[in-house]
């Protein structure tokens, strides 16, 4: 856990524990305190290694290796003799002393041995046959000799040494050993074993979830348009409680890509279907994917928001940009539905975020009058008024940074009608200076008024830099707006706000009263300082 310094970095020591398709951690303990791990491995003498960063984020040239250890580790390691295993190699090594290997306590001899063995090919394929098949042989020894076939299957196959390698992957992936049956259903998978197709359908319905999973990625390589039934059953099955089950079946069918299958199932009466052909949909960038933007689940329809933005799928960016109408209150009622996307749901930002950043690509007048309507809109929550509202303000010359993800997106400014900008900003900053509930944004708005040169109502500009009881800061725009329109009542309002009791107020006051009234102000800023 690198923090930068070492009297808060550490290493965590925890499990992983079988969950569904995948993992789960499990006993996260903190190992070791005060170092600053940059790396982490085992030695053959039964010793942790650990390199260490020394301080800081930049590096000075030096450094420090630990060495972690426990006595009882000690002996093992010397007991097992992996050290003199690995020193000599494993080319010379005889097939019976492989095999026996394949159970050694160090992971490093077991994989050796298993990618020694599967090198020799037809020589030892009998005997790897013969360990896997022996129930008495210890389970790791058995995951090691099946491994070894995989790798026969994948480097031989379509020889008669891959084949039979290949018939004995198949009769794995019925073994009551539910690691076993995964692996070998894996390993299918891996070699491009078509006379395993029947099987593999069959293991999507096993009961062992990792099985399962390792079937549709196995049905996804090999291409199979027939497993598109099984693959549709595994999400309406799961029924999204299993994220690594899911996403072994939607992989498979992008890698199948069929397209008008996939659109089928994006029609659907169970959304767990259709979000599954929503996120294969996603893998392929297929354009398809615009028609569930407007999914009655919100989830399918914010996933479909998610895969349109952040792959940058251009075609269907009016459509998500379009989206925003939804949220708008001037818009016509068939158009005003938010849905299930209220305030309070945590999935409204996320997609008001896209929809936003959508109409900030674009340039046509549709998307600038949509960003300054969403500016406006009490439907959306404050977050996203001033996210819409800082598109709004940037929208002729927008900055590189897009509001997402902070990627870099060059957007030329010459592409932006200007006057058009201005059009929209004179019929939205009244509004949203003199209406919008949030103070920060009222003033935000005046700023830009004042900058750009919008004409906004002086006397409910006047009331707010003279009432007492307003926001200081929203006092403080007020007051500067009222000076960029040379207002006659300037004057009242400066010497309102330099006896408030808000310092902030009272220093854009004097401010202010610097830049129309230089020689009076002196004594104010003497007495200030």
């Amino acid at each position: 856990d690198f923090l930068g310094v070492d009297a808060y970095s550490q290493i965590w020591s925890f499990k992983l524990n079988p969950k569904g398709a995948g993992y789960e951690i499990k006993d996260a303990e903190v190992f070791l305190r005060e170092v600053l791990p940059t790396d982490v491995d085992f030695g053959t003498d039964g010793c942790m290694w650990v390199t260490d960063w020394f301080d800081g984020w930049t590096s000075d040239g030096t450094g420090r290796l630990y060495r972690v250890w426990q006595a009882e580790s000690l002996e093992k390691a010397k007991a097992a003799g992996g050290a003199d295993i690995l020193k000599n190699g494993f080319r010379g090594a005889n097939t019976s002393d492989l095999l026996a290997w394949l159970d050694h306590a160090d992971r490093r001899v077991r994989q050796g041995a298993h990618l020694e063995l599967a090198a020799r090919g037809g020589a030892v394929i009998d005997a790897l046959v013969a360990l896997a098949n022996n129930f008495q042989t210890p389970d790791r020894a058995r995951l090691h000799g099946l491994w070894a076939l995989g790798i026969v299957a994948r480097t031989f196959g379509g020889s008669p040494m891959g084949d039979k390698a290949c018939d004995e992957l198949m009769q794995l992936a019925a073994d009551p050993n539910s690691e076993l049956k995964a692996q070998a259903t894996r390993a299918l998978g891996d070699s491009r074993c078509t006379k395993s197709l029947e099987v593999l359908r069959t293991i999507t319905l096993d009961e062992n979830p990792r099985a399962r999973a390792y079937a549709c990625a196995a049905l996804g390589r090999l291409q199979d348009k027939e497993a598109i039934a099984n693959l549709t059953a595994v999400l309406w099955e799961n029924d999204n409680a299993d994220p690594w089950l899911r996403q072994a079946a939607t992989t498979a069918l992008a890698r199948i890509g069929d397209r008008a299958k996939l659109e089928v199932m994006a029609a659907d009466q169970f959304p767990q279907v259709r979000l599954g052909a929503l996120l294969a949909l996603r893998q392929m960038r297929d354009p398809a994917i615009g028609r569930l933007l407007f999914d009655s689940d919100a989830t399918i329809a914010l996933e479909a928001a998610r895969a349109i933005y952040d792959l940058n799928i251009e075609s269907q960016i009016p459509m998500l940009a379009a989206l925003g109408e939804r949220f708008c209150e001037r818009a016509n009622s068939s158009q005003t539905n938010v849905g299930a996307f209220t305030q309070q749901d945590p999935r409204t930002l996320p997609l008001l975020r896209r929809i936003i950043a959508a109409n900030r690509l674009l340039a046509d007048s549709q998307a600038l009058n949509r960003l300054a309507e969403l500016s406006q809109s009490t439907l959306i929550c404050a977050a996203a008024r001033m996210l819409a509202f800082e598109s709004l303000a940037q929208w002729a010359t927008p900055e590189a940074r897009e509001p997402v993800h902070g990627r870099v997106i060059d957007i030329d400014a010459k592409t932006r009608d200007e006057k058009m900008w201005k059009r929209a900003l004179a019929f939205s900053l009244p509004m949203i200076s003199s209406s919008s509930p949030d103070e920060t944004l009222r003033g935000k708005a005046r700023e830009l008024a004042g900058k750009v040169g919008i004409a906004l109502d002086s006397a409910a500009t006047l009331r707010t830099a003279l009432d007492t009881n307003a926001n200081p800061s929203e006092r403080a725009s007020c007051l500067r707006l009222l000076a960029q329109e040379h207002n006659p009542q300037l004057a009242n309002a400066v010497d309102a706000a330099l006896m408030s009791q808000n310092p902030k107020l009272r220093a854009a006051a004097r401010g202010v009263f610097a830049k129309y009234n230089a020689p009076k102000s002196i004594p104010l800023l003497e007495q200030a300082v």
